[in-house]
């Protein structure tokens, strides 16, 4: 009974999300719209692609719910059927957040005038597309290749980085420029790490990590934790090659987050300084 009432509590929490998106769509719109300069022009949608995007997400919503139900045999059958629907309406909510994110992404690439920020985002983000597709096809037949280009997309977004933190003490960039490109530079350099990490061992001619990394996600989680120095001790380092990986992955979370965050929330706080100054 528990269990039933926290998930419950869940679900209504989730829908009071969901309710404050569509409450809140005009400004989301208008925040999308200003993104990347004050002459972006504004998004409209006509209210005739809404129905089939409402289906689409409807079906997919009952989709992901009945998978979930049918994989889980055991169990009473409201609390599976709370438990699928919670779970579809988490990943509703995280796709909502994916289209926000892209279209941030795009009238950032469009409209940001900085062309060296430019070139950046669009090389990192071809480079994530082929990465990202060989790692799903498994279409890499040598680990060399993927090692050399995962580097250089991280040595780019090292770069980019660099060139955010400098507008920023410019003040060439927009508060909200400067947090929607962070995140993508960070993220496109935490991929590159992670491909990195996970084909070394396929490379290296003796054992890397204290255990073997069997997926893509085990590379992934040992990389954010070292990114952001956590470090559990269920999985670290025990070569040469990547005890220097994890030195260089400890020094870009150290560097990214001292230093990039910092300079962030002060141009953060005296852009909202100013305006209740005006």
């Amino acid at each position: 009974m528990d269990d039933i009432l926290i998930l419950a509590m869940t679900m209504i929490m989730l829908l009071y999300f969901f309710r404050e998106i569509w409450k809140n769509r005009l400004y989301l719109l208008k925040y999308i719209a200003t993104v990347g300069g004050k002459s972006s022009a504004a998004v409209h949608v006509k209210p005739a692609v809404l129905i089939p995007v409402a289906i689409f997400h409807g079906v997919l919503f009952i989709a992901v719910g009945v998978v979930i139900f049918l994989n889980d045999s055991e169990g009473r059958i409201a609390f599976r059927l709370l438990i699928s629907s919670i779970l579809s309406l988490i990943c509703l909510l995280l796709l909502f957040l994916l289209y926000f994110l892209v279209v941030v992404i795009i009238k950032e690439i469009v409209s940001m005038k900085d062309k060296t920020i430019n070139c950046i985002l669009i090389y990192s983000g071809v480079s994530f597309c082929i990465l990202f597709g060989q790692l799903i096809t498994r279409s890499i037949e040598y680990p060399k290749g993927f090692i050399w280009i995962s580097a250089v997309l991280y040595v780019v977004n090292i770069f980019g980085i660099g060139r955010i933190i400098w507008t920023i003490f410019k003040k060439k960039v927009l508060v909200k420029s400067i947090w929607s490109i962070a995140f993508m530079n960070i993220s496109f350099a935490i991929f590159a790490l992670s491909n990195i990490t996970f084909e070394i061992q396929n490379v290296y001619p003796t054992a890397c990590y204290s255990r073997e990394l069997t997926s893509w996600g085990d590379a992934l989680y040992f990389v954010v934790i070292t990114f952001f120095t956590v470090g559990y001790g269920d999985l670290y380092p025990v070569c040469e090659a990547t005890k220097i990986l994890s030195m260089i992955t400890i020094l870009s979370g150290f560097t990214f987050t001292a230093v990039f965050v910092s300079a962030a929330l002060s141009t953060t706080i005296e852009h909202f300084g100013s305006i209740q100054k005006k």
